[in-house]
């Protein structure tokens, strides 16, 4: 799937101070990728050709409880100190998440696969995680309270798959908050979807948007004031299998 690069003339891009300035005030934002395009830019078509091709190498996640056979994914973990640059890759760590937050898989530490080297020394990882890092770092210098010391930082590669038999669900536990501070997400590829609408609820549950993100779309959440949830996903064409492919990234502030 390409990576649009082409911008409307109509559509002015965003500075990160005006991406973090909605992410206070509304607790999320989804950008067109048009709009960020001094990231977009500095990526080239075959880097993000690289990168993406990475998402046909996933291994299938063996610790579903609804024992479905439609999640893919790699997994890898970093460490930075707040406001810095100084980010370190943990090896040999796992998934964990309470089941206060994940009741259909939580509880449990989840091994996955890890992203492939070639992958998270790539100049496309290194731009994302980087930009994703100075929204979030801007929307923390905002806040009155400073009492914390690094990033934990959680990247996860999913694929779900979709076929006339089997549906796709990209949040099997729901409508959620993944317990932590903020979340990054960028579709990598859409092939043949039906589905997968992206929808943010306020602390109440109360809607609040759903958008179809498009490959190359930015979301920005904070996970204290907003829940997340994407429908399932079917085939348009039911002789071929729907692919959907994404980048999430979550940040924990840490002491």
């Amino acid at each position: 799937m390409k990576l649009e690069h082409a911008v409307s003339l109509e559509i002015k891009p965003l500075t990160n101070n005006q991406i973090t300035d909605i992410v206070l005030k509304d607790g999320y934002f989804v950008a067109k990728n048009n709009e960020v395009m001094s990231l977009i830019n500095t990526i080239s078509s075959f880097e993000w050709d690289t990168f993406s091709d990475s998402w046909n190498d996933l291994d299938l996640d063996n610790y579903m409880s609804d024992r479905g056979t439609y999640r893919y994914r790699r997994h890898a973990v970093f460490t930075c100190k707040k406001y810095t640059k100084d980010i370190i890759q943990l090896h040999n760590v796992p998934h964990y998440q309470s089941s206060q937050y994940n009741a259909l898989n939580g509880d449990i530490e989840r091994w996955y696969k890890p992203i492939e080297n070639k992958i998270v020394g790539s100049n496309t990882f290194g731009l994302l995680i980087d930009h994703a890092m100075k929204i979030f770092n801007l929307c923390e210098i905002n806040h009155l309270l400073d009492n914390w010391l690094s990033w934990y930082i959680e990247v996860h590669q999913f694929r779900i798959i979709a076929n006339d038999n089997m549906e796709g669900k990209p949040t099997p536990e729901g409508i959620h908050k993944d317990g932590v501070s903020y979340i990054f997400m960028l579709p990598i590829c859409k092939k043949n979807i039906a589905g997968g609408i992206s929808t943010i609820y306020n602390n109440n549950l109360t809607p609040l948007s759903s958008i179809d993100m498009s490959v190359g779309d930015l979301a920005y959440i904070d996970d204290s004031k907003v829940y997340h949830g994407v429908s399932e996903i079917k085939p348009i064409n039911k002789d071929e299998e729907s692919v959907r492919d994404m980048l999430v990234i979550t940040f924990k502030k840490v002491n």
